[in-house]
């Protein structure tokens, strides 16, 4: 029998965190290497799933046939917030247990925002905790990877109270904040951060800021998604995706992310799927948001936060 080894929320500050259940991993024929590497993904996909005041949200997998794996794992952090990782391993040629060990590593590395500020890695600004915290990631894929390894991340860092996103986009698909403005939606998206990690010897990366806004939908996502071909040779791509989600956008997310995948399969089907495709949402909820930051309105502004570096592009600062 396996055991979790995701801790179940117990901050005061949220309510009990309920199972999340992983897509039961099957076989898939190919070579043993590949299914190596599948077993492992199968075992990091989050087993618990924290309930975060105001955020409603639900995530899907669909297997490739590549060597080249998603990841995916969300968890509450020591602080009481909510974090979120999604990223593209690419294992190179070797595939198999090279593939197996950098998933794992990653994981274990992310892991290391629900440890204490005590056991973090030194240096460790609490301004850029995202942006060092890939950046040790970087370090270590760039010692441990063979030729032709990397991996894509986006990491990020939720404050319910606050409403605040930090994150750091490492070379991944920038996942997209889709908002209401005047009856129409806009998309935000999400990038910034470094290049993909392992490659360049030297590599800096920083952390952002995002406030949300009660309706906001948040959507994160791997390249599979998008790049998912027709036996025509083309790309489903973003603007089909983000089109797919605004029509869907009054549904739960459950409902959204299923809809989303099936629509992506039935454009690329009868060809076969050559990448994984991964999706996570979260919707915040107009009415349970708009009481959540109580707490905070009485220390500081809710729109301004000094020593944040915040993202807030031209068409919605205008």
């Amino acid at each position: 029998m396996r055991t979790s080894h995701f801790i179940l929320n117990s901050s005061p500050r949220w309510p009990q965190s309920s199972a999340s259940f992983p897509p039961a991993f099957q076989p898939t024929g190919l070579e043993r290497p590949v299914n190596r590497v599948r077993e492992t993904q199968s075992r990091m996909w989050p087993m618990a799933r924290p309930t975060v005041p105001g955020l409603d949200y639900y995530s899907g997998w669909r297997i490739g046939a590549s060597r080249d794996v998603d990841y995916l794992d969300y968890f509450e952090t020591d602080g009481g917030n909510f974090a979120l990782a999604v990223g593209d391993v690419v294992a190179g040629s070797e595939g198999g247990a090279p593939g197996a060990l950098l998933l794992s590593s990653l994981h274990a590395m992310v892991r290391s925002l629900d440890a204490g500020p005590a056991v973090r890695h030194a240096g460790t600004s609490p301004s850029n905790l995202l942006g060092d915290l890939v950046q040790a990631i970087h370090e270590m894929f760039y010692e441990v990877s063979p030729e032709g390894s990397y991996a894509t991340l986006f990491l990020a860092r939720y404050d319910p109270v606050e409403r605040r996103l930090d994150y750091c986009n490492a070379g991944h698909e920038a996942p997209v904040v889709l908002r209401q403005s005047n009856g129409r939606w806009r998309a935000i998206p999400l990038e910034g951060g470094g290049p993909v990690v392992g490659v360049l010897r030297r590599s800096n990366y920083r952390q952002l800021s995002l406030r949300l806004q009660p309706g906001d939908v948040l959507a994160a996502y791997t390249a599979g998604l998008t790049e998912t071909r027709n036996l025509r040779d083309e790309e489903w791509g973003y603007q089909r995706m983000v089109a797919a989600i605004e029509a869907a956008a009054e549904l739960p997310p459950r409902e959204i992310v299923e809809q989303v995948l099936e629509e992506a399969g039935a454009f690329s089907a009868p060809a076969p799927r050559a990448n994984d495709m991964t999706l996570w949402l979260g919707r915040l909820d107009k009415a349970l948001a708009a009481h959540v930051p109580l707490e905070a309105e009485n220390t500081e502004s809710l729109e301004h936060l000094e020593g944040l570096e915040t993202h807030e592009p031209a068409a919605l600062a205008a």
